[in-house]
């Protein structure tokens, strides 16, 4: 779907009204492959932050996703 998405015109990087791009609401709902996948074909950072200032690690732990930060890609 995002393949499709950004070859149609979306932006990864986009904003939505609270600062998050789609790598933020991805961490948010826990949607694991999601940000493997924005990860592996660049179209996102892990020091993205919202403008509450929440960074991936803490808006996972916002609902309780503590899988993502289980993710390779957090422990530099």
């Amino acid at each position: 779907m995002m393949d499709w998405l950004l070859e149609h015109g979306a932006n990864a990087m986009d904003r939505d009204s609270f600062g998050n791009t789609a790598m933020l609401c991805a961490a948010l709902y826990g949607r694991l492959e999601l940000i493997q996948w924005l990860l592996a074909n660049g179209h996102s950072t892990l020091h993205e932050k919202n403008e509450s200032g929440n960074h991936i690690v803490l808006q996972a732990c916002v609902l309780g996703h503590k899988e993502v930060t289980m993710i390779d890609s957090l422990h530099c």
